[in-house]
């Protein structure tokens, strides 16, 4: 994983396969 500077709530956070169309799961970012 590769971190991220300047996440702010109500941000969505997804996490994919970058080598594939494949999602893995996400959600909605409530503290910074």
């Amino acid at each position: 994983l590769t971190p991220e500077e300047g996440v702010s709530p109500g941000q969505a956070c997804v996490f994919y396969d970058p080598d594939s169309s494949r999602i893995f799961g996400g959600g909605w970012i409530h503290k910074g």
